[in-house]
């Protein structure tokens, strides 16, 4: 069927519209969570946990940004996972407990950042590629 002159018209526009790039409502989108990305990884270790909920809490509705998020939460809640028991480590220390407590903590502190390294990595490279699509500083 020949589509009539109006619809192709409207094909023709949305056709334009596509290849200008993307609106400014994503890239506002991509932007804020951009930005909700580098402070939280450019945060001292003391806030990170905060700003993983502020994280969590930026809206997105593209595919592509929501998997750069859920990619990010995946990355950093490890991340933070670890330095909350590297800090009862250290408390346990302060607080005398038995060296295989302490060793025990550590173990696990350790372990969940080096889990968490690859996956900040691809956070990371995700996020990039994110600017680069969107032209974002």
């Amino acid at each position: 069927m020949i589509a009539p002159r109006g619809d192709k018209f409207l094909l023709l526009v949305l056709a334009l519209a596509s290849a200008c790039g993307p609106s400014s409502q994503e890239k506002a989108e991509a932007g804020g969570l951009c930005r909700a990305i580098d402070v939280l990884r450019n945060a001292p270790n003391a806030a990170k946990s905060e700003l993983l909920a502020t994280l969590a809490a930026t809206p997105c509705e593209r595919p592509a940004l929501c998997e750069l998020k859920q990619s990010c939460l995946a990355a950093y809640r490890l991340h933070v996972l670890g330095l909350a028991q590297e800090a009862r480590a250290k408390s346990a220390l302060a607080s005398g407990a038995a060296a295989d407590e302490i060793s025990r903590l550590l173990d696990g502190a350790r372990d969940e950042l080096e889990r968490a390294r690859p996956l900040v990595a691809t956070c990371v490279d995700r996020q990039a590629a994110i600017k680069r699509r969107y032209k974002l500083q």
